[in-house]
């Protein structure tokens, strides 16, 4: 995927599997991990996480979401839901709503 900023999302394929391990701050990450969590949330009906670098070397993830029907983004609360689970490098820097507002962190 690449961003309007023009930067490419850190991942790969090898042999035709996805490869979405990624490196942030010395940190090696999965983002199916951070995916599988999220999408346990009864709120939230579909997820994607992928790395933005907005500015070299200024790596971080950011996490899109789709909500239930008549629920509202309320990214405090997912953040909270996410600590509970993962540690703190695997927590989304930014959460954007597709098809609602977007909510950052």
């Amino acid at each position: 995927m690449i961003w309007p900023s023009g930067c490419r999302t850190v991942s790969s394929s090898i042999w035709g599997v996805a490869d979405r391990q990624v490196k942030i701050r010395g940190h090696r990450i999965e983002l199916e991990e951070i995916e599988s969590v999220l999408e346990t949330h009864p709120e939230i009906r579909a997820v994607t996480v992928e790395v933005r670098e907005d500015l070299p070397g200024d790596k971080r993830l950011v996490a899109f979401v789709v909500t239930a029907p008549g629920s509202a983004l309320n990214v405090n609360h997912l953040r909270a839901f996410l600590k509970e689970q993962l540690p703190d490098p695997m927590i989304p820097s930014c959460v954007r709503g597709i098809g609602c507002p977007a909510a950052h962190t």
